[in-house]
């Protein structure tokens, strides 16, 4: 909790604004359904208890700077609430012929799944630090997070809204859907809340997001020297040390940001998704586009031995 008051406390007013309506409607949003769910169990519905492997490929375009993320993951669901995962992202970054690729930190995650008029969603995350420092695919040190979040499903439109605090920028809940050209090593609080529609297989989320610094930080930038990152340090209204220097340190306000994000979601089939991600950083002035594409492996072998 401690962590969120100061993500609020350091934020302008205009971050607060439009973070507190969405967790006014969330809440009379979770009265309603209550009222029309009074029978309903708390359990989620989950996934049924076996193994799990997934692929994901995430790519990112940001001032100039190119980054792909290849995620491996495997685990096991244990029942419709608990499951536990191991991955290893593949990392690659390039801008104006500087580019930087290898493994990165390897984790586990235990995630916690229940709700019926709020669906809410906990995961709690230890990395090692496996990748490359000299390449900023890592800040050399052991990542710890938790995160958690909360969202209704029963309306045309949802409100959401997800918080986390994490000791490196890599196990950011910000970070899923966006790949970024550095790491960092410092505790940060990360929030975001919006609104969400579906219809079928496809579906559409907007959300105002913010990142605070609450330790003193070190990025580590990947792409240092490039004619792109210096391209992007000059062109933004803030200093980004984190791509235009090798390494920097700095107080808590390094890696602060805030903005706007927009997603699209497809599910191509029961086993394959797509996703779209537009983010405007309202903090650094500049936009980042996002594609993502992932692969249910394990819900794909048990389809091909059904028929």
């Amino acid at each position: 909790m401690k962590a969120v008051v100061l993500s609020m406390t350091t934020t302008s007013s205009f971050r607060i604004a439009l973070i507190l309506p969405l967790f006014g409607m969330l809440f009379l949003h979770t009265q309603r359904a209550a009222a029309q769910n009074a029978s309903a169990t708390t359990s989620n519905p989950g996934a049924a208890a076996g193994p799990l492997l997934n692929v994901s490929f995430t790519g990112t375009h940001e001032a100039g700077v190119n980054s792909i993320e290849v995620d491996l993951a495997t685990g096991y669901q244990f029942n419709p609430k608990w499951s536990l995962t191991f991955g290893l992202p593949i990392l690659t970054t390039t801008g104006s012929g500087v580019s930087a690729n290898g493994i990165g930190d390897s984790y586990g995650s235990l995630n916690y799944q229940t709700g019926s008029a709020i669906q809410s969603t906990s995961a709690f995350t230890v990395s090692a630090p496996t990748g490359s420092k000299t390449k900023g695919l890592t800040n050399g040190h052991m990542g710890v997070s938790l995160d958690e979040r909360l969202e209704t499903e029963n309306f045309t439109v949802n409100p959401f809204v997800e918080v986390g605090v994490a000791n490196n920028n890599s196990l950011s809940v910000l970070q899923i859907r966006r790949v970024r050209a550095y790491s960092s090593s410092g505790e940060q609080a990360d929030s975001q809340a919006g609104l969400g529609w579906s219809a079928g297989a496809l579906s559409l989320s907007v959300a105002g997001y913010d990142v605070a610094g609450i330790s003193r930080q070190i990025v580590y930038s990947r792409i240092a020297g490039s004619s792109a990152a210096s391209k992007s340090h000059s062109m933004t209204k803030h200093a980004a040390p984190n791509l235009a220097l090798k390494s920097v340190s700095g107080p808590s306000t390094l890696v602060n940001d805030y903005g706007a994000v927009g997603e699209l979601d497809y599910d191509l089939t029961p086993n394959v998704s797509l996703g779209a991600n537009y983010a405007r950083s309202v903090y650094y002035g500049s936009n980042s586009a996002s594609f993502s594409v992932n692969f249910d492996v394990m819900g794909m072998l048990h389809h091909a031995q059904k028929h």
